[in-house]
């Protein structure tokens, strides 16, 4: 079946691509994949969308192509919040979560003391969604960033991907790192250290959140192709990007194709927190090596 099927993703992201609809229709017609189910809503839920940004239309392009490559069988939802603060992202964060299984967001910033109020039931420990989040990607110069520092959202790091021969050998390099440039990670300086990785990692333990807990092929030079023809960067068609905002809806779609295997078994969505504890339960073991990670969430 195909993956990710009865599922939703919703991407947030800021300003309007006016393009999306189209471009995604292409890159999936050159991918061969299924035709997909995009959704374009603003931060409120309705159809009057905001202004275009042509910066912010290149990652929401990104954003939704590979989370429909990822698990293509998914509905995806593309909430647009107003602009970039933090309050017209996290309206839209809201609106996410009431369309969605699984809520992706390839943005985020450096943490300050009053970003725990976001770690309830009403915003991220929302009992019945995954949120997905790029854990940055100033190579951890300035710390651990928000919203990736969330004890409630899973937290995607990037490495260097690239094949080592075959169709179905590839190989995974650690962290992407170049200057200051590369996959963001650290301890929280405001989140306490979680349950589940408190768990796994006893006493190697830090004593805060620690980011990325996954990652993604993230480097620039072994990136991803994306269609966009409203990115105003005197470029129009295929684009190779990177960074951790790659692995974002990357891993959403991986999200959303576990969640597809649990429906059909008749089971429910898992919040952050049951998916994260989950996946770190396969922490010093070669479960994850060795299993599909979708077969093992059902």
């Amino acid at each position: 079946p195909t993956a990710g099927l009865g599922t939703s993703i919703a991407i947030v992201g800021a300003y309007d691509n006016p393009t999306i609809q189209a471009d995604l229709a292409a890159f999936s017609s050159y991918y061969h994949l299924a035709t997909a189910s995009l959704t374009v809503v603003n931060q409120s839920g309705g159809t009057s969308l905001p202004q275009a940004d042509a910066g912010w239309s290149l990652e929401t392009a990104m954003d939704v192509e590979w989370a429909h490559a990822v698990a293509p069988g998914a509905r995806i939802y593309l909430v647009e919040a107003n602009s970039s603060s933090a309050a017209d992202l996290m309206s839209a964060v809201q609106t996410a979560a009431r369309l969605a299984n699984v809520v992706s967001m390839s943005w985020g910033g450096g943490e300050w003391a009053g970003q725990t109020v976001y770690d309830t039931a009403a915003y991220f420990a929302n009992p019945n969604v995954t949120f997905v989040a790029a854990s940055g990607d100033d190579g951890g110069a300035y710390g651990a960033e928000w919203p990736a520092s969330s004890p409630y959202v899973l937290s995607v790091g990037g490495t260097t991907l690239s094949k080592t021969g075959t169709e179905t050998a590839w190989s995974a390099s650690g962290s992407w790192w170049s200057g200051y440039s590369g996959s963001t990670g650290g301890v929280s300086r405001y989140e306490s250290l979680p349950t589940y990785q408190a768990s796994a990692l006893g006493s190697t333990a830090a004593s805060g959140r620690v980011v990325p807990d996954v990652a993604s092929d993230a480097n620039p030079s072994t990136g991803v192709a994306i269609y966009s023809t409203a990115s105003g960067l005197g470029q129009s068609g295929w684009f190779q990007v990177g960074g951790t905002s790659a692995g974002a809806p990357v891993w959403a779609g991986l999200v959303a194709g576990a969640y597809g295997n649990r429906f059909v078994a008749g089971k429910t969505a898992l919040s952050s927190s049951q998916t994260l504890t989950m996946l770190y339960s396969l922490y010093g073991t070669s479960t994850a090596r060795s299993s599909s990670y979708t077969s093992y969430f059902t």
